[in-house]
């Protein structure tokens, strides 16, 4: 009687010579590829989709603290008169009757 050859992976790939085996190799890794960056609940659009939200939420965070600080800078102006008369010096270039003022620019 013949002698039955038992299933083994290792035997079939003996018979692939070097060429085939790359291919074999490419495929497999080219549908891992597919696999992971496609169907996998990790995938790019997901990755894509989080990244942009939050920079849209990083964004919206830095707007809210110059928001905060310009309510904390308007306070003092209105509360203390010598950081109002800073202000109107430094930002609005106001000057006392008898000053002379100088504008630098950079």
């Amino acid at each position: 009687m013949l002698e039955e050859k038992k299933f083994n992976i290792s035997n079939l790939f003996r018979n692939f010579n070097w060429k085939k085996r790359l291919i074999m190799y490419a495929v497999v890794v080219a549908l891992a590829a597919v696999y992971i960056f496609v169907f996998s609940d990790s995938n790019y659009r997901i990755h894509k989709k989080l990244n942009n939200k939050i920079a849209e939420q990083e964004q919206e965070l830095e707007k809210q603290e110059q928001n905060v600080a310009a309510q904390s800078t308007y306070k003092n102006l209105r509360n203390d008169p010598l950081d109002l008369e800073r202000y109107r010096r430094e930002q609005l270039n106001m000057k006392k009757e008898n000053e002379d003022l100088f504008l630098i620019k950079e």
